[in-house]
């Protein structure tokens, strides 16, 4: 396995910069009531991350990766709504967003002969975190139960496809980064809120991205975008 991408297949400075600075204005407006633009801003640096995905991947990688993206983004804007709809559709929109994840990981797996001991835990792990919160979750999520079942396997399925990706463990440190993201959102909204709560679920989640972008793009050889 290839921990880390090639000089040829990464992002350059400039780009990891912007998305990094669109990443930490949203951090830093989260303190405040109320976020100018919220919509914008949250969904910026995946927006700049779909940029980049036209720049760097070509063909049906490329289509899956700017979905994946695209209705991350959508998903993001929707959560920034007060309406009774919006937490449950952009819950339908990450879900999108991990079945495309799921499949791009299952695309670029694992050799048999390359199976060890360390993807299995990883897979055996992933799912003992989704069956013990599923099980703290489901009782006390009403109506949402149906969707957040529905969307506890899509990323699960993600997580587990990510374990055994082949190219960069970047895929699952970021599909890991992800599931803690969506974690914290569970343990706010619906067990224990806690303090600085959004600033943790952010953070988290564009890290995540960030390096499932990174680890998928270390698959490709591309030539130099200019």
């Amino acid at each position: 396995m290839n921990s880390f991408p090639d000089q040829s297949s990464r992002l350059k400075l400039w780009e990891t910069s912007l998305f990094s600075a669109f990443s930490f204005l949203y951090l830093a407006l989260l303190s405040l009531d109320n976020i100018p633009a919220e919509a914008l801003l949250k969904s910026a640096p995946i927006v700049a991350l779909f940029y980049f995905a036209r720049r760097y991947f070509q063909g049906r990688q490329g289509q899956f990766i700017s979905l994946a993206l695209l209705f991350s983004a959508t998903g993001d804007v929707l959560l920034t709504l007060s309406n009774s709809w919006s937490f449950p559709a952009g819950l339908a929109s990450f879900l999108v967003a991990q079945l495309i994840y799921a499949s791009l990981f299952f695309r670029g797996h694992i050799q048999r002969h390359e199976l060890n001991s360390r993807h299995i835990m990883t897979a055996l792990l992933l799912l003992c975190h989704a069956l013990f919160f599923a099980n703290l979750l489901l009782p006390v999520a009403g109506e949402l139960a149906i969707p957040i079942l529905a969307y506890l396997c899509a990323i699960s399925l993600m997580g587990l496809a990510a374990a055994f990706y082949a190219h960069s463990i970047r895929v699952l440190v970021g599909a890991i980064s992800f599931i803690a993201s969506d974690t914290l959102i569970a343990v706010n909204k619906f067990l224990i809120p806690f303090d600085q709560a959004d600033h943790a679920i952010m953070a988290s989640y564009y890290l995540a991205q960030l390096l499932i972008f990174q680890g998928l793009l270390a698959s490709v050889k591309t030539n130099d975008p200019q």
